[in-house]
């Protein structure tokens, strides 16, 4: 799970630590300083520049292990661990732990979790 502070509700914006995301669905529920658990499925991110995404989290690389043809990375975007998948191709190097990297996935893709 992926916490985050309610900023603008009316606009559906958070902060993730210190890094704004405004997010596709609503958080009108919400008020401003409600924490929100977010969840990001792995494969939804990407670390190329080219990736296609309205969002993009800066982190700190913790782990990166290699699960046959995907490599499993876990990231730490303020305390919050996010997992991402990367396709596992020759000549790919994963990115090394304390590594800073940003990923960038579609807001659509990070979603509420409803108590």
């Amino acid at each position: 799970m992926i916490e985050g502070k309610v900023v603008d509700p009316d606009n559906s914006r958070i902060m993730i630590g210190d890094q704004d995301v405004t997010l596709k669905q609503s958080v009108t529920a919400y008020k401003p300083g409600d924490t929100v658990s977010l969840a990001l499925r792995p494969e939804a991110g990407s670390l190329a520049e080219s990736a296609k995404g309205d969002t993009a989290l800066t982190g700190e690389v913790s782990s990166a292990h290699f699960l046959g043809s995907v490599i499993r990375t876990r990231m730490n975007v303020a305390g919050n661990t996010i997992s991402f998948d990367m396709f596992n191709s020759p000549g790919m190097l994963p990115p090394s732990v304390g590594e800073k990297v940003t990923l960038r996935f579609a807001s659509s893709d990070l979603l509420v979790i409803q108590d």
